[in-house]
């Protein structure tokens, strides 16, 4: 999926006077500087900036608790609260090692009093997922369950709730949150993160939060993943900054100015070995693929109708070039237009059809024939005029569907989410059961 990037004027006109509050642990503190620089200037973060934590000061924000004016440690009591106030913009990251606790608490009653978020992007997984014992997969959902009551209670309803989802790990893990004592679960985080994201997208959308699911947009941009198995670089972060902010402008009902329309370029026209466009430029024998074309200029090394590089020696010879080459290049153009000239019908078809013609910027170009099949849409596939075409109301089966027996009773999919008596949503395993 194409994300389109943003830039400095669009965060800052989205975001301004508006409040935004994240919360969650070290990926989420990199969410927090990336946005902070881009509402300054279009820059990318720094390796050292992506590494450091506790700073006394990040690109004019302040550190208002924890980090360096505490005990600097890799436990789950640490604590960095990070602040960015501008004439219009401001920017407050929590730290966090768990989705409900004690602190969790303390910066809920913050909302409450003060501070009046309108964006509020919160993820909290990994720390959950490793450091609270065996069983922390109820744990985790009943801690989710507290987080959002509270959080729905404390903050206005004019607020955008923004879930996030974990991003992928890697197979080995190196953060600093895997202390020795729980290196034996390093073989498990993937599966565990995979699993915790599916239970929080569940619950956060019962209790009525948007979810980003990072996971998948990141799925096959493993490139940028740091060689600690958890963080990742500065082009990552800006992609995500870059879905954050679209995701609360699509919410918001704002229209962001769309990426810059690359130049329309004209159809390329027939390419002939030896002629302009198969060599390093000009002649018979430059063109323009890579550094010299396919070779440079020609096939061969010393063969075809030029010298090259996909071989010592083409089959031609070695002595072929200039004048002999242009000669035979054209000599070959002439016989293949008068070969099409001789068994040339009547025009009665184009190539393309008017949109695409619109879209390439050229004109559409004529080939000979019968005229061209109505064009599919959405991919179909067109049918054979001769074959023979089912009733439209007829309801067709699906060749992959099991076909039931004529007294056997249908099955029934259990939702993923349901609400107990107390009106508490419920994860579900998926299943089937008769119907009554």
């Amino acid at each position: 999926m194409t994300v389109h990037p943003v830039t400095h004027r669009d965060s800052s006109l989205l975001l301004h006077n508006r409040c935004v509050v994240i919360l969650g642990g070290s990926v989420q503190r990199s969410m927090y500087k990336d946005l902070v620089l881009l509402l300054q200037k279009d820059r990318y973060l720094t390796l050292s900036q992506l590494k450091t934590k506790g700073e006394a000061s990040f690109e004019q924000d302040s550190l208002v608790e924890g980090g360096s004016l505490g005990p600097m440690s890799n436990g789950v009591a640490y604590r960095e609260v990070r602040q960015y106030c501008s004439e219009h913009h401001l920017v407050r990251f929590y730290f966090l090692t768990r989705v409900y606790s004690p602190y969790v608490e303390s910066v809920l009653e913050d909302l409450r009093r003060g501070l009046k978020p309108d964006l509020l992007i919160v993820n909290s997984c990994i720390w959950d997922i490793s450091r609270y014992g065996p069983n922390w997969f109820p744990d985790y959902q009943e801690n989710l369950h507290l987080f959002f009551e509270k959080l729905k209670a404390v903050t206005a309803d004019e607020c955008l709730h923004l879930w996030i989802l974990s991003l992928p790990l890697g197979h080995k893990i190196t953060g600093g949150f895997l202390v020795p004592e729980i290196l034996h679960l390093e073989r498990s985080m993937q599966s565990r993160a995979m699993e915790a994201n599916f239970c929080s997208s569940q619950l956060a959308r019962a209790y009525g939060l948007d979810v980003l699911d990072l996971h998948f947009h990141f799925r096959f941009s493993q490139r940028h993943r740091m060689a600690d198995g958890v963080h990742w670089d500065a082009l990552a972060h800006r992609r995500t900054t870059a879905l954050l902010l679209r995701h609360a402008a699509a919410a918001w009902g704002v229209k962001m100015s769309p990426p810059p329309a690359a130049p329309l370029l004209p159809r390329p026209g027939p390419r002939l070995p030896g002629g302009p466009g198969w060599g390093r430029g000009g002649g018979p024998c430059r063109g323009s693929w890579g550094r010299a074309g396919w070779g440079r200029p020609g096939w061969g090394r010393g063969g075809g109708p030029c010298r090259g590089s996909w071989g010592r020696a083409g089959p031609a010879g070695k002595k072929r070039h200039g004048a002999a080459a242009a000669a035979a290049a054209a000599a070959a153009t002439a016989a293949a237009t008068a070969a099409a000239t001789a068994t040339a019908a009547p025009l009665v078809g184009t190539r393309c059809h008017d949109d695409e013609a619109a879209v390439a910027g050229v004109s559409c170009v004529a080939v000979q024939g019968a005229p061209l099949p109505p064009r599919s849409l959405a991919g179909e596939t067109l049918a054979d005029p001769g074959e023979t075409q089912a009733d439209p109301g007829e309801t067709q089966p699906d060749p992959g569907e099991t076909q039931l027996d004529p007294g056997e009773t249908p099955a029934r999919r259990l939702p993923m989410v349901r609400h107990t008596p107390n009106n508490k949503p419920q994860i579900m395993v998926c299943g089937s059961q008769k119907l009554s």
